[in-house]
């Protein structure tokens, strides 16, 4: 009965060991499943912070300002985000940050309309202005009534008094003030033909009009005591009275020494 007992007791002892020993091993396998589920969440939750969602900016190269050219680089006219320095002879663009564009491509870009002060030309995207024509050269400009002249690099109406004769409105058109000389103030000519030079003394000859100047040329004076009219004669050009004193001896005088 003694020997029972004993191999009793060391049955029941041997039996909570090994309850104890495969409690133990059950507690470890759960320690080792939450341990790799906890590296799991980890690992998936970095991954989510190293990966670009749907509300993360996605990441961009140094230097990326929009589309990528065939080389890699960024082109300064593709219309990307990042700000770009023009190169030279680009224009960048409208104030409220419109396309950048070369100020010019051909020299038709840089033509004014305005004749008078040369032919603009473009050089490496840029305009240069050309070189002014002469005055009096005929122009035009949009909606313009009656003629227009180059003046001064500029396409302006003609007028008497600039010095460009416009055949519609002028006879002439000297560009001075003095009378005379061929072309008078309202740009009419002096003459035009021997009436308009006559300043009607027959004394001092008959006047002519140079036809190719417009200039008048006076005449001969003709005899001193010739009848020029209304009982006067002619004295050194002019036409004065008769009588005692004027230094010409009229018929009756015997003398006369003008004092």
């Amino acid at each position: 009965m003694k020997t029972l007992r004993l191999a009793s007791r060391w049955g029941v002892v041997l039996g909570a060991v090994a309850l104890v020993a495969a409690c133990s091993e059950t507690e470890r396998s759960f320690s080792q499943g939450d341990s790799d589920a906890g590296d799991d969440v980890a690992d998936d939750e970095g991954n989510r912070d190293a990966s670009p969602g749907d509300d993360a900016p996605e990441e961009r190269p140094v230097g990326d300002a929009g589309d990528d050219d065939a080389g890699g680089n960024s082109s300064p006219l593709d219309g990307g985000d990042d700000p770009v320095e023009p190169p030279p002879g680009v224009d960048a663009g409208s104030p409220d940050g419109g396309t950048m564009m070369y100020s010019c491509m051909l020299d038709d870009d840089c033509d004014d309309s305005n004749v008078c002060n040369g032919v603009e030309v473009c050089r490496e995207h840029e305009c240069y202005a050309g070189t002014r024509g002469d005055d009096g050269i005929a122009c035009a400009i949009p909606d313009g009534v009656g003629n227009y002249f180059c003046e001064a690099g500029n396409c302006s109406p003609s007028r008497c008094g600039e010095g460009v004769h416009d055949p519609d409105s002028e006879e002439c058109d000297d560009g001075n003030l003095v009378s005379g000389d061929g072309c008078e103030l309202g740009c009419k000519y002096s003459c035009a033909e021997a009436l308009d030079c006559d300043d009607s003394n027959v004394c001092n000859g008959d006047e002519t009009c140079d036809l190719r100047a417009h200039t008048c040329a006076a005449g001969s004076n003709i005899m001193d005591g010739a009848d020029c009219g209304a009982g006067r004669s002619c004295a050194g050009g002019r036409c004065v009275a008769t009588g005692c004193g004027d230094n010409f001896k009229s018929p009756g005088e015997e003398c006369d020494d003008g004092n």
